[in-house]
């Protein structure tokens, strides 16, 4: 219903009234001639004023009433956006559950196959150490061996390069030998082999000739002998040492620099083949040093 309807049907009906007022108003005054007609006139002024504002009143809570279902409707439709949005959350945190429910197995999974490579990595580990001091013992040994398959060798160092000429390096040292060493020539050492160091040659170092001897006390003969005589050869001086392996020479090396301190004292005594050891003499005793830095620290002491 709208405004204009309501004022016209109010205003009818007030009509209405005011043509039957005089009816009424005339029997008043058939039956009491006292009163008159402008109070009538009066009262139905007030009741049309009264309709008036009960229109006015009804036509505004009409037109909230109007304003609220608009309202009402702009909340059903925020509410109807709301529970879509409330859906897509739903949807989205089903999702990330599944996500997460995967991910948690997967995870299951991961420590279990890292708890078993954990596993493994221990008992590999336990037979990395059992092989690698297997590795070490076996080392040791093969290092022995090859010393001990080098007992009969010499090493000659300083002789020049092409000193045998046109000789065999083994006929050129076995006549060398008596004359360098002062012995008997017609008791002189017999020889299996002599050769040159695999080395390359440079200009300012003469390679090293490795000496075999048939009979190892050939061989202690003329290395004790050279220790005690001072060996030249054409004005070169030359010396005869061990031949050893490389990680027992390699051993010896480290010990240089605290050897000719030693031996500069006159208490240097050698070396241990097995481990490598140095030797000194001190006060009557053999001492024995495993690193050089034993050695120095024992100095200051002798």
């Amino acid at each position: 219903m709208s405004k204009q309807t309501t004022l016209k049907d109010c205003e009818s009906s007030t009509r209405s009234r005011g043509s039957q007022r005089p009816k009424t108003t005339m029997v008043v005054d058939d039956a009491n001639e006292t009163g008159g007609p402008r109070d009538d006139l009066a009262a139905v002024l007030n009741e049309l004023q009264s309709l008036r504002k009960t229109v006015i009143e009804i036509n505004t809570k009409i037109s909230t009433l109007d304003d609220f279902g608009g309202k009402l409707d702009n909340v059903e439709r925020r509410i109807a956006e709301m529970n879509g949005s409330v859906d897509a959350v739903q949807k989205s945190f089903t999702d990330l559950q599944q996500d997460i429910t995967a991910y948690a197995k997967r995870l299951t999974e991961a420590e279990g196959r890292i708890g078993d490579a954990e596993n493994d990595l221990q008992s590999v580990n336990l037979k990395l150490t059992d092989a690698a001091k297997r590795i070490a013992c076996l080392e040791s040994k093969t290092e022995d061996l090859e010393n001990r398959a080098r007992r009969k060798n010499l090493r000659l160092v300083g002789l020049p390069e092409s000193a045998e000429k046109t000789q065999l390096m083994t006929d050129y040292i076995q006549r060398m030998l008596p004359a360098w060493l002062g012995l008997d020539a017609n008791n002189s050492s017999t020889l299996e082999r002599a050769h040159r160091t695999l080395a390359r040659p440079r200009p300012d170092q003469s390679r090293a000739v490795i000496i075999r001897f048939l009979r190892f006390q050939d061989r202690e003969l003329v290395f004790n002998t050279s220790k005690h005589r001072s060996l030249t050869h054409e004005g070169h001086k030359i010396f005869f040492a061990q031949d050893l392996s490389a990680e027992t020479m390699k051993a010896r090396s480290s010990f240089n620099a605290v050897k000719k301190k030693f031996i500069e004292a006159g208490t240097f005594r050698g070396f241990t083949l097995r481990p490598c050891k140095m030797r000194a003499l001190h006060n009557g005793k053999l001492i024995f040093f495993s690193t050089p830095e034993e050695a120095e620290n024992f100095l200051p002491n002798t």
